[in-house]
């Protein structure tokens, strides 16, 4: 066929069919891939989850996201968050406890809802930039 090199003519079809064919291929590569899981306890808040929540230890997250970026390896980054954790539906005096620690507090959830929430956007807001960063 005009066009079409030689070597890629698929010799044996011609001689079966009497038709030429051209071969065509896909280019299989290995690719090695990582999934960091964080298996802290603060993780069973959250339903069915394998992606780390990001709340306890980032900057450990970052540094191995920037290791495996200077390793050459595409990264990518799931950040998962429940509904519950960004819009602060609590409302009268609660405790909470540490997931991580045990420790508990106690506090009124008007009281903190403002503040909360304007800290879970900062906190974001500066993990994003971070995670960029290690690009």
């Amino acid at each position: 066929m005009p066009g079409d090199e030689i070597k890629r003519i698929d010799w044996k079809a011609l001689a079966r069919s009497d038709r030429y064919y051209v071969k065509e291929f896909e280019e299989e590569t290995t690719q090695k891939t990582y999934i960091l899981l964080d298996s802290s306890a603060s993780m069973g808040y959250h339903k069915k989850m394998l992606i780390p929540d990001l709340w306890d230890g980032s900057s450990a997250v970052l540094k191995s996201l920037k290791h495996f970026r200077h390793l050459k390896h595409e990264v990518l980054l799931f950040h998962v968050l429940d509904n519950e954790e960004l819009v602060w539906p609590f409302s009268g005096e609660l405790t909470f406890e540490d997931m991580e620690t045990g420790e508990r507090i106690q506090f009124n959830a008007e009281m903190a809802g403002d503040e909360y929430r304007q800290a879970v956007n900062n906190w974001r807001e500066q993990l994003n930039k971070n995670a960029v960063k290690t690009r």
